[in-house]
C-alpha cells in the first residue's frame, strides 16, 4: 500500500463506481503521448478491485 499525502483540502480524488482508486505513474512517463498509454492500460485494474472489495459489500456468502 502506497500513502501520499494530500496538501490541498479541494483536490479531486479519482474514483471508480464510489471508490478511491488510484495508479502509479514513473516520472519518466509523465510526458503526454506515454501517459496517455499508462492511464489506459490502467483502466482495466479498478473492475478487480472493484470485485474484491464489493465481495463483503454485496451479499452474505450464503446466497
Amino acid at each position: 500500500v502506497v500513502k501520499e499525502e494530500i496538501s490541498d483540502d479541494n483536490a479531486k480524488l479519482p474514483c471508480f463506481n464510489g471508490r478511491v482508486v488510484s495508479w502509479l505513474v514513473l516520472a519518466e512517463s509523465s510526458h503526454s503521448d506515454t501517459g496517455s498509454q499508462c492511464t489506459e492500460s490502467h483502466t482495466d485494474l479498478p473492475p478487480p478491485i472493484e470485485r474484491t472489495g464489493g465481495i463483503g459489500d454485496s451479499r452474505p456468502p450464503s446466497f
